[in-house]
C-alpha cells in the first residue's frame, strides 16, 4: 500500500478561491480621489497576492473606481482572481483587456461593464448581480474558457457599436466557446435578445 502526504488540501475552483482570503492591505495599491472626490479610485495593484479582494474602504473613504486597463496585457500585477467591492459600480474600459492569467473575477455589484473589460483568454468563472444594467460594445468577447454567466432581469441595454464583423448588432459575448451559456430570468430582454443571435439561454 502506498500512501500519498504532504499533497496538502485540494485546490479551490471558482469564487471558493476567495475563501479564507482577506481583503489586501491598503499599502498594496496605488490609489487617489475617485471623480465624485469622496470615494477612493485605484490606479495600480501592488501586491503579490493573485487572489485579490479589493477593499471596501482605504483611508475610510469607500473604493468606488478602478482604473482603465488596471489588469489589462500590460499591467504588473499578475493576479488570478479579482473581487471587486459594493461601491465600485463600473469595471472600466479595458479592465481585463488581453489578460492571460485572471480565472476568477466576481463583480457583483456592477451596473455597467465597459467596453474591453473583458477579453481574458483563461476566464472561467464571472460572477454579475442583480445590480447589472448595461452592458457596453465588446465589454466580455473572447473568453473561451468562459461556459456560463448569469445576466440580471434588470439589464435592459446592450451597446451596439456597428462593428464590421458580419454578426449586425451582436457586439457582446463574441469569440466564446460553442458550448457558451447565458443564464437569466425566463421572459426577460436577455433571453429575447440571445433568441436573436442564437446565444445559448437557460433559466433559472
Amino acid at each position: 500500500i502506498i500512501t500519498l502526504t504532504g499533497c496538502g488540501a485540494a485546490q479551490k475552483s471558482g469564487l471558493a478561491v476567495f475563501e479564507g482570503q482577506q481583503p489586501a492591505a491598503e499599502s498594496d495599491f496605488e490609489y487617489g480621489d475617485a471623480s465624485d472626490g469622496e470615494g477612493i479610485m485605484i490606479v495600480e495593484y501592488k501586491g503579490s497576492n493573485p487572489v485579490l479582494i479589493i477593499p471596501e474602504t482605504i483611508e475610510g473613504k469607500p473604493v468606488t473606481e478602478i482604473s482603465m486597463g488596471i489588469f489589462d496585457s500590460n499591467s504588473t500585477a499578475k493576479v488570478t482572481a479579482v473581487k471587486f467591492p459594493s461601491g465600485v459600480k463600473t469595471i472600466p474600459m479595458q479592465c481585463f483587456c488581453s489578460n492571460s492569467d485572471v480565472t476568477v473575477v466576481d463583480a457583483s455589484y456592477a451596473e455597467v461593464i465597459e467596453t474591453g473589460a473583458f477579453s481574458c483568454k483563461k476566464l472561467e468563472t464571472l460572477k454579475l448581480g442583480d445590480s447589472l444594467k448595461e452592458l457596453k460594445g465588446l465589454s466580455i468577447f473572447d473568453c473561451p474558457m468562459l461556459k456560463e454567466v448569469y445576466v440580471s432581469p434588470s439589464m435592459q441595454t446592450i451597446e451596439d457599436v456597428n462593428l464590421d464583423d458580419g454578426k449586425e448588432g451582436q457586439d457582446v459575448f463574441l469569440d466564446m466557446s460553442s458550448d457558451f451559456t447565458i443564464t437569466g430570468k425566463a421572459g426577460s430582454f436577455i433571453e429575447e435578445w440571445t433568441k436573436e443571435y442564437g446565444i445559448n439561454f437557460k433559466a433559472v
